[in-house]
């Protein structure tokens, strides 16, 4: 099987939809080996901030010199972007022949596309021989495929209503799903989450004896472009001026909360200080290759990308973006997949002024049609639809005075459609 078999073969499993369940993947990590018992792991769910908490956490071992794991979802560009070691994606190589090597398992139990991912993941981490890895969920938590784990602790970043038709249409129905990560014993360490959201979580930890923290705000956040961002965070009971490239009130969150978990690791087994914390939150996007939050992509017009995709997400994004850029002086566009509540992301577009918004879809089928965006819109009639994404990209690109900026968000999908084909126009 060739590389681009693997990936064909691999993406056919998407036909099988979402089965949450981990019958399937015992069975299947039982049959390799039980992969992902040779290395000690960090399991970190959520609804906003699990991929930059974990290139986070993954960036800061690592500087701390641990051969370290890091398995996310989705990827923008290439699918090997999902599981890194050090940095490194996986090879073309390896993922095709693992995906040849359980072809057959997964064909026999009908199993889905995140279960197939997560058993090559698992394997990589293990025959390359990773001290500790960090393991993001795919959906949920209770039922995920990666639930398999025996962690050393679990991370539980801020919570949403997401994916309600999966995990239960309240905030705490969404933590008990979520919750299910925590491990009888293991530490618990939670972002700050909706009250509702928190008591369930306590409940759930002191129910299985688990030791708990709660990570604290950091202070004195000064924004300094959208590429760079210093604040002051606690650890080891100190206080740590640190310098991120990933902005925001929310991202300094996630670095916070990154860096209480590691305090929760056995200290004879792993140690970390300071230093360790400050350049491995300088360093996240070389060590990590951590994409799609707020990446400018040309200066002059200025454009920039962010994967923002529900409304939390959406809402921290403009109100950072608006603290940035004068009012009325960017044009956005957006685009989003059909189980996405776009009706409340659009009524936090309309609090802020912009130039101009338009609304677009990807390639895939799951994206709701430009039309059906529009009309989520109250004032509908200052909004745009447009059926090419990439026309439209280019037609702003062109348009737009030299003081306005173009800010794309909506999706994991659109934007790594875009930087796909800015990669090819810088080739």
């Amino acid at each position: 099987m060739t590389y681009e078999e693997s990936l064909d073969y691999l993406y056919g499993l998407q036909k099988v939809g979402i089965k949450l369940g981990l019958d399937n993947v015992r069975a299947l990590l039982r049959w390799m080996g039980n992969p992902q018992e040779a290395f000690p792991a960090i399991h970190v769910a959520g609804t906003n901030g699990k991929g930059s908490t974990c290139s986070f956490m993954a960036s800061i071992l690592q500087e701390a010199g641990y051969r370290t794991g890091l398995y996310t979802s989705p990827h923008l560009v290439r699918f090997n972007e999902r599981i890194r070691v050090n940095g490194t994606a996986i090879p073309d190589e390896y993922l095709a022949a693992q995906a040849a090597r359980i072809r057959p398992f997964i064909e026999e139990r009908n199993m889905t596309f995140f279960e197939a991912t997560t058993a090559i993941a698992f394997q990589y981490f293990a025959d390359e021989g990773v001290e500790i890895a960090v393991i993001e969920t795919g959906l949920g938590g209770r039922l995920d495929a990666t639930n398999i784990l025996d962690p050393e602790l679990s991370v539980i970043t801020p919570l949403s209503l997401e994916h309600t038709e999966y995990l239960g249409n309240t905030i705490e129905e969404i933590a008990r799903e979520k919750g299910g990560i925590i491990k009888p014993g293991k530490p618990l360490v939670m972002s700050d989450q909706p009250a509702t959201a928190m008591d369930e979580l306590f409940v759930i930890a002191q129910e299985r004896g688990s030791p708990y923290r709660t990570a604290p705000n950091p202070e004195a956040i000064a924004l300094r472009d959208i590429d760079r961002m210093k604040f002051v965070l606690s650890y080891g009971g100190d206080s740590l001026d640190v310098e991120s490239p990933l902005i925001g009130v929310y991202q300094a969150q996630n670095a916070q909360t990154a860096a209480t978990a590691l305090e929760m690791l056995d200290r004879d087994r792993f140690r970390i200080g300071a230093a360790h914390i400050r350049t491995g939150i300088r360093n996240v996007r070389r060590n990590t290759g951590i994409n799609g939050r707020l990446i400018r992509i040309s200066a002059n017009p200025e454009l920039v990308f962010d994967t923002a995709h529900n409304p939390a997400g959406v809402s921290a994004l403009l109100e950072l973006w608006t603290a940035l850029r004068e009012p009325g002086k960017t044009h956005i566009l957006m685009g989003f997949l059909k189980t996405k509540d776009v009706r409340t992301i659009a009524a936090a577009v309309l609090t802020h002024r912009w130039a101009s918004i338009g609304v677009t879809r990807g390639t895939s089928p799951e994206f709701r049609s430009p039309n059906e965006l529009k009309a989520q819109f109250q004032s509908s009639e200052t909004v745009v639809a447009h059926e090419d994404a990439a026309a439209a990209l280019e037609t702003l690109r062109t348009a737009i005075a030299p003081d306005e900026s173009i800010l794309v968000f909506g999706s994991h999908y659109l934007i790594g459609e875009f930087l796909a084909r800015s990669e090819i126009e810088r080739k």
